[in-house]
């Protein structure tokens, strides 16, 4: 689990879980976020998958996260593959009064 910060606030509860599999895989530097460590060459990502869902937080995640009692926040479930089989689940919690989604127009 990590907590990402941004201008001293809490922004993002990151909870992953990597198959055990590719953990020998990654390369185990701290200084590179998990995702970062998943694009290595030696596990490349083949396909990702974003889930999107509006919940109410429990009190670990909206103490981590700095929230209010009633806040709701985004979570996004993320699962990549590589190889033909999972590499990773991440299940990214993000404060409702954080986040603003926007749809860009597609590039010509």
């Amino acid at each position: 689990m990590i907590v990402h910060f941004e201008n001293d606030r809490p922004v993002q509860l990151e909870d992953r879980y990597v198959s055990p599999s590719l953990r020998r895989t990654i390369s185990p530097s701290t200084s590179r976020a998990p995702r970062a460590r998943l694009l290595d060459r030696r596990a490349p990502l083949q396909e990702v998958e974003h889930l999107l869902r509006a919940v109410m937080p429990d009190e670990r995640t909206r103490k981590l996260l700095a929230m209010k009692r009633d806040e709701p926040c985004l979570l996004v479930i993320r699962r990549t593959w590589t190889a033909g089989q999972i590499a990773s689940v991440a299940r990214l919690y993000h404060p409702g009064s954080a986040m603003k989604c926007q749809a860009l127009p597609p590039k010509d």
